[in-house]
């Protein structure tokens, strides 16, 4: 029997091949299109997910190797575009449900609790909303590694004790993320330029009971508001009973300019109406520079000054009146991205300071964690502050210039 069809009058045979694709080739021009388009896009996503595993390596976070990994099935998935077959589709749909449902756990995990939570305050103190959605969607530990990393291998930062950040953070972010596991970072909201003073990013850690009247206001340095620094400093204060908020500025952390006072004095107003009659505020590297040169905007809004790696300003007058508010300043002996010489002058010349020098450099905050913490569990001692309130002048006893190496 032959197997050879013959047409009947008025019918005209079409290849097999045509009629099992009949719309293969008006798709592929398409294709081929959105996948020139989205190329740039793929390999950048491509690029980043190996970029983090490289830098971050076994540093990296579950989550973090999870976003890279799924960063890459997507970013190949995308290279894919143009190709009609089965198996590339399946791979592109299951890269884009995999991100999506990652995102969706973050999202609903993430933002913190009743110890600690990341919100979203406007110029008057008041609550906006509970953490933003890009704010609860990457862990702050795989930013920092693979960014510090990055500026070490590219020699971006030329400061000599640069280099040992990356092994510190690493150190360092395991006792953060006990102490505040599901937290999320203002890092992205910071980056998209996201801090105004109507609506900028806080991280709120409550005392622990009982409660003081103390509240600390922590201001950030450089490169925005990170969770591991303000952890370090509210572990203090919640032992003491004190309540910490954390605000967010600019990248900067140029806490003098922009926004910056109106966001301090928004933070000092979210702490006295939730029951805080003395403020400590408490600045670290640029947040340190910023904190010192408000304090005489302030005046009595703030009842004590803390100084962590940094200060601003310039040395103290007779013939200019200046704020006198117990001064505590802390700095490393070889820090050399904030001259301790000029710290060391700054102190000098003022009154109600004391000043504390000890081993280490700019990164004394994560180096010295020990006598930094009993230096600040002082600080926020509700009874140390005391004469601060009753209008008292003399300096407390123990505020004077020294050295402290022990």
């Amino acid at each position: 029997m032959s197997s050879v069809r013959e047409a009947t009058p008025g019918q005209t045979l079409e290849p097999r091949e045509a009629r099992a694709r009949p719309d293969a080739r008006p798709i592929r021009p398409l294709l081929v299109l959105l996948a020139l388009l989205a190329s740039p896009l793929a390999l950048s996503l491509v690029l980043a997910g190996l970029a983090s595993i490289a830098l971050g390596n076994v540093a990296l976070s579950g989550w973090g190797w999870l976003w890279s990994i799924a960063s890459i099935a997507l970013g190949a998935a995308l290279l894919t575009l143009a190709s009609a077959r089965a198996r590339w589709a399946h791979l592109r749909r299951a890269s884009v449900l995999g991100l999506a449902a990652l995102a969706l756990v973050r999202i609903a995990l993430f933002g913190g609790d009743d110890a600690a939570r990341l919100v979203v305050l406007d110029r008057d103190g008041a609550l906006v909303s509970a953490a933003r959605l890009g704010d609860r969607l990457f862990e702050e530990r795989d930013a920092s590694m693979v960014g510090s990393r990055f500026l070490v291998l590219t020699r971006a930062v030329p400061a000599r004790e640069f280099p040992t950040l990356p092994a510190l953070l690493e150190a360092s972010y395991d006792a953060t993320e006990h102490d505040v596991p599901h937290l999320g970072t203002p890092i992205p909201a910071t980056l998209l330029g996201q801090q105004r003073a109507d609506a900028f990013d806080a991280i709120l850690v409550a005392p622990a009971a009982p409660a003081s009247d103390v509240g600390v206001v922590f201001l950030h340095g450089f490169a925005g508001n990170f969770a591991l620094q303000c952890v370090e400093v509210a572990r203090v204060a919640r032992s003491r009973g004190a309540r910490t908020l954390c605000p967010s500025t600019r990248f900067a952390g140029d806490w003098w300019q922009g926004d910056g006072e109106a966001i301090v004095r928004a933070s000092i107003a979210h702490l006295r109406a939730h029951g805080a009659r003395r403020v400590v505020l408490v600045g670290l590297s640029n947040g340190g520079v910023g904190a010192s040169r408000l304090a005489p905007r302030l005046g009595r809004e703030i009842d004590a000054l803390v100084l962590l790696s940094g200060v601003g300003g310039r040395a103290p007058s007779p013939r200019v009146p200046t704020l006198v508010v117990p001064t505590l300043v802390v700095q490393g002996d070889r820090d050399a991205m904030m001259s301790t010489h000029a710290v060391r002058a700054w102190a000098r010349g003022r009154a109600h300071v004391r000043y504390v020098e000890l081993p280490g450099t700019h990164f004394v905050l994560l180096e010295e964690r020990a006598r930094v913490a009993e230096l600040l569990a002082a600080a926020f001692d509700a009874d140390r502050w005391a004469m601060v309130s009753t209008g008292v002048e003399p300096a407390p006893r123990g505020f004077r210039i020294r050295r402290s190496t022990d």
